[in-house]
């Protein structure tokens, strides 16, 4: 036997065997980006614990709870077992609840109609929260630097909120930074704001794809509003899922005339060096340590170039360290960092000219290539005092000697 009640909610209720098995839903049309609550209700205990899977069809169980209320009327006892999930339907148009098994008693189907989500519009002041997307990229080219930006407008309270992860084809995805919390006021209304940044390196060149973002929300829902039983008044948090705009966007390939040099597109570049005896003088024998410091702004550390230092004097031995390097995450993006220390120990006395060290680079600014340089210079050995000292000491020995040597001869001759 089938009856139709309300509670002011749908619901269908349904004899499966001797237990009478409730089954209601909290709204009817819902929206595909909105979750609602579905109840199966039974005064009696099932045959057996339910079966939800056929739900996961048309729907995503976002929670389940089973919970059970006893109440007194006339000194008489009340028992009700409840199994509560919270749902969001896959697809739009009419859909069912599916019958569910508990053991041999049957639930009977329950119809419902799912809406199309409401336009994420976000100048509309009657929004409560919206996602908002754009890029900052000037031209794009094949692994230069793509700055995407996120921002979640509410002016609602939310229990708890977590957006999906950013996943774009044929590139690569870096998240700058922490998120940045603050207020925004649009066409009058105030909105509590938070914002993520991203930089996209794309790694080949045509139509760029950036797909929607997801955010879901536990809103806190106003207890007063709810024209539900006791039960549904109890329930304060409603999910919600709202998206992004997707953004689209051309990438221009590496230009026919650089393709023989080392790619880096960057928006800035800055090379530089440090000595440990500014005057570029040393003692033989003794290390001069030369740091150079590389910095390139809307790259990572993975697309700099190899710089070679090595020294092929036979007089002048060269011994670099490992280098640093790591990449910086701002909301302005990304900055690779490369450090490299080499010490140069002299073993003659005399001049070493080291060679330019230069870096080809693409500046995204001004679509020019550019170079970076460190001019040759030249580093002079001197002799130290150790070496002063010895030679001063051999020099005087030598002096010595040949007076002894005639002291001795008339002694000798005298015997």
């Amino acid at each position: 036997m089938v009856k139709q009640l309300v509670w002011g909610l749908l619901l269908i209720s349904t004899w499966a065997g001797a237990v009478e098995i409730d089954v209601g839903v909290d709204q009817n049309p819902i929206g595909i980006d909105e979750s609602f609550t579905l109840i199966f209700r039974s005064t009696s205990s099932p045959d057996d614990d339910p079966d939800f899977s056929p739900l996961d069809d048309g729907f995503e169980v976002l929670s389940q709870q089973k919970k059970q209320q006893m109440s007194w009327v006339n000194g008489e006892s009340n028992h009700v077992n409840l199994w509560v999930l919270k749902l969001m339907a896959k697809r739009v148009g009419k859909q069912e609840i599916p019958s569910i098994s508990f053991g041999d008693d049957e639930t009977e189907p329950l119809p419902i109609i799912v809406n199309e989500a409401a336009a994420n519009q976000p100048l509309n002041s009657n929004n409560t929260f919206f996602l908002q997307a754009e890029v900052v990229s000037g031209k794009a080219y094949v692994q230069s630097q793509i700055l995407y930006t996120v921002r979640f407008y509410r002016r609602v309270q939310l229990a708890q909120a977590g957006l999906s992860e950013l996943k774009v084809d044929d590139a690569v995805v870096e998240k700058l930074g922490e998120e940045r919390s603050y207020n925004k006021r649009l066409n009058g209304v105030e909105y509590a704001v938070s914002e993520l940044n991203y930089a996209i390196f794309p790694q080949k060149s045509g139509r760029l794809k950036i797909p929607q973002l997801a955010l879901t929300a536990q809103v806190l829902m106003d207890r007063q509003q709810s024209r539900y039983n006791s039960y549904f008044n109890r329930l304060t948090t409603q999910t919600r899922r709202i998206y992004s705009n997707s953004i689209e966007l051309d990438v221009l390939p590496v230009p026919d005339s650089l393709k023989n040099n080392h790619w880096l597109p960057a928006e800035e570049l800055v090379l530089d060096q440090q000595w440990s005896n500014a005057g570029l003088q040393t003692e033989v024998g003794e290390p001069i340590t030369r740091t150079i410091t590389l910095k390139a702004k809307g790259v990572t550390v993975s697309q700099l170039p190899e710089l070679m230092f090595s020294e092929n004097s036979r007089q002048l031995k060269t011994y670099p360290d490992k280098p640093l390097q790591h990449d910086e995450k701002t909301a302005d993006g990304m900055t690779a960092v490369f450090q490299q220390k080499i010490a140069y120990i002299p073993s003659a006395i005399g001049d070493f000219k080291l060679p330019a060290i230069e870096v080809p680079w693409f500046n995204r600014q001004t679509q020019k290539m550019e170079k970076a340089v460190l001019p040759a210079i030249t580093l002079v050995a001197i002799a130290g005092e150790a070496s002063a000292v010895i030679k001063q000491e051999r020099q005087q020995s030598s002096q010595e000697e040949p007076q002894n040597v005639e002291s001795q001869h008339p002694q000798d001759q005298t015997a």
